[in-house]
């Protein structure tokens, strides 16, 4: 109950400080900065600090940093809805793409609120057969380009990578199995309409997807649509739709 409370607490004080105006610009530059000295002072998050920043200076790539929404060039009726940009840690990304037993070279890998395109770069290392990124703000996502020219330059790499600059609702859902990925970008509000063009997806085409929630505060949402949730932990869920179409608790 005390660890909902303070979510939903965090959430609020988040989602106060992310709307324009000089007094919550200041309340969020003065969380950035508790954010910050907790990766300086907290073992943990130092290391995975220190490992993210590895992964830029390694490939040549800008991924990091927090960013409100109200310094982004976004052209979306859904600006609201949004929260500030933040990339995953190296570690908890690992730590939750490893949930997922099975082969992934037969899976697309989808990146709702992708920004800069971290999370897209880790998804290239795995086997997935495409990687594709969904982002709202033109700043963020010119920066994800970037990153991705450079990695691809860097290493090489043939995989089919891109970011896409248009609002998660808009995007259709492709057809493939499919891994679709949430470090938490938008609201619940924002979040059910995503899970609704999901389930729709499912109805026209049957098949195996996972829906992979990072940081999920709006884990509720996922949950009653009935998808069986196979893993968690402290900082992420797995959920699964079989290739039959069915989720635990209703047919999609």
């Amino acid at each position: 109950m005390t660890e909902a409370l303070n979510t939903s607490l965090t959430t609020k004080i988040l989602g106060f400080l992310e709307k324009p105006g000089v007094i919550n610009g200041l309340g969020f530059r003065l969380w950035r900065f508790s954010y910050v000295l907790r990766q300086r002072l907290i073992p943990s998050w130092r290391r995975a600090k220190l490992v993210d920043e590895e992964f830029d200076r390694k490939y040549g790539l800008e991924t990091g940093d927090w960013i409100n929404l109200g310094r982004l060039n976004i052209a979306s009726e859904n600006l609201e809805h949004g929260t500030h940009y933040e990339a995953v840690s190296s570690a908890l990304f690992g730590e939750a793409i490893a949930q997922i037993s099975e082969p992934l070279d037969d899976f697309i890998f989808i990146d709702f609120g992708s920004g800069k395109g971290r999370a897209l770069l880790l998804a290239t290392e795995c086997a997935f057969k495409k990687v594709t990124g969904v982002e709202f703000s033109s700043d963020l996502h010119q920066v994800a380009l970037q990153n991705i020219e450079t990695y691809k330059r860097r290493t090489g790499s043939s995989k089919m990578i891109e970011s896409i600059c248009m609002d998660a609702t808009s995007y259709e859902i492709p057809a493939d199995k499919g891994v679709y990925y949430f470090f938490n970008p938008f609201d619940e509000i924002i979040l059910e309409r995503v899970i609704n063009n999901i389930e729709t997806s499912l109805r026209a085409n049957p098949r195996t997807v996972y829906i992979l929630y990072c940081n999920p505060i709006h884990i509720a949402v996922v949950e009653k649509t009935g998808f069986s949730k196979i893993a968690e932990g402290d900082k992420f869920a797995l959920f699964k739709a079989t290739a039959a179409g069915q989720a635990s608790g209703r047919k999609l």
